[in-house]
């Protein structure tokens, strides 16, 4: 169990002898996250996918994967490149606003030229966006009483 990362029911395990793990949701390789990131725990997320990388496995299997062979799975740099993502993201949203740029604008503004190739840049980009305002602006969506 990695903590309130995402949702209440996320599901993430490792197969030591096969040096294999599976993890669901928290990492979608070649994909920007999932709509307005439904319950997810943004900073939780991130030192979630810290510690992915510090599991042994040599293999990764991903219930959302946009790879383009998504059944030969993936691996750590996987989730390197989400860990980026992530960053990328939050910079430049940061950066918007450092500018000047009202909050409201910077879902239809802020593009990330390195992901454009991702599945669902262009649907799912601007409403990430929001989720980060949202999280950074209000807290995490499960951030409520316990």
């Amino acid at each position: 169990y990695f903590g309130a990362n995402h949702g209440v029911g996320n599901t993430a395990f490792l197969l030591p002898a096969a040096k294999v793990a599976y993890i669901a949701d928290n990492v979608a390789p070649n994909r920007v996250g999932f709509t307005i990131l439904p319950d997810f725990d943004i900073k939780q997320w991130e030192r979630t996918l810290g510690e992915y990388l510090d599991l042994e496995f040599e293999k990764a299997i991903y219930s959302h994967n946009s790879n383009p062979e998504p059944l030969k799975g993936g691996d750590k740099e996987d989730i390197v490149e989400m860990i980026q993502f992530i960053k990328d993201l939050r910079d430049g949203i940061h950066a918007e606003i450092e500018k000047g740029t009202n909050p409201f604008l910077i879902p239809n503004i802020l593009k990330l030229p390195k992901y454009q190739d991702w599945a669902f840049y262009e649907e799912w980009l601007p409403l990430n966006i929001w989720a980060f305002l949202f999280d950074e602006g209000m807290g995490p969506y499960n951030a409520g009483p316990k």
